[in-house]
């Protein structure tokens, strides 16, 4: 079976959600595509991971997850803040014994979040950083 490509370009996910339900679904769709291209950067199959989001309340833009057998990584999309200023969202990433360990093992290690624009460095960042073996 030949290895699984990416075609389009990644898109370009706003760090600051716009705190609209419109800003919000684009997230997600975007934060979904990311992951499945990331997965397909680290040679993951499609049963050897899940892409999943959790939209969560209005104050917030809500976190986009990949969960495979041996990391977690995930986007968080930023909220609204205190007093509606709104705050950034977060690429994290960390080890994790299979898909169902929520709770990790070792430190969660922060990504810079132009990295969602390449899942190859990505997945390369996330090597040297001991996260994938």
């Amino acid at each position: 079976m030949a290895a699984r490509k990416r075609a389009k370009a990644m898109p370009l996910l706003e760090q600051s959600w716009d705190g609209t339900a419109d800003g919000k679904a684009r997230f997600h769709k975007e934060a979904l595509v990311v992951l499945r291209a990331v997965a397909i950067a680290a040679g993951l199959g499609a049963k050897d991971h899940e892409v999943r989001s959790n939209p969560m309340g209005p104050a917030l833009a809500g976190s986009a997850y990949l969960l495979a057998d041996g990391f977690h990584l995930w986007i968080d999309g930023g909220s609204r803040g205190d007093w509606g200023a709104r705050e950034g969202g977060r690429v994290t990433a960390r080890k994790a014994a299979h898909r169902k360990d929520h709770a990790g093992s070792g430190e969660n290690v922060s990504l810079d979040w132009e990295l969602l624009w390449d899942p190859a460095s990505l997945v390369e960042v996330l090597k040297l950083e001991g996260v994938i073996a």
